[in-house]
């Protein structure tokens, strides 16, 4: 297994040198994203073959409380400010029903209505 994992690990290293020697001019950006796109997947793959995969999901559920605190601060990122408006949308939509709203539900032997800023519910039988 580890013969595998050092296998691998050297082909990525011969694709990122082939890749980086091709580039007529090195942007670091670019190579900058390839790194960290190498190093992630080394080590995601580094963790499924040795079995210690499930620690990379219990710490991404533990951050999941802190990133959606973190949330609006995307609005400050330009790339990812079209995700803040869909949250923002999002969050405007959930607010509820507008003000002076009723909601009638009519069957064969009942007739109930609701309002749905006070919570009164009305009703007969038919």
């Amino acid at each position: 297994m580890r013969t595998l994992i050092i296998f691998l690990a050297i082909i990525m290293l011969l694709l990122i040198a082939r890749f980086l020697f091709r580039q007529s001019s090195l942007d670091l950006k670019k190579v900058g994203r390839w790194i960290f796109v190498v190093l992630g997947g080394g080590l995601f793959l580094f963790l499924l073959a040795t079995g210690r995969l499930h620690w990379l999901f219990a710490v991404v559920a533990a951050a999941l409380p802190a990133l959606y605190r973190l949330l609006p601060l995307l609005r400050y990122v330009p790339l990812l400010r079209n995700l803040h408006r869909r949250y923002q949308t999002g969050q405007q939509n959930a607010s509820g029903p507008s003000a002076g709203q009723t909601s009638t539900v009519q069957s064969s032997y009942i007739r109930m209505s609701l309002n749905h800023d006070t919570g009164d519910m009305d009703g007969e039988v038919l």
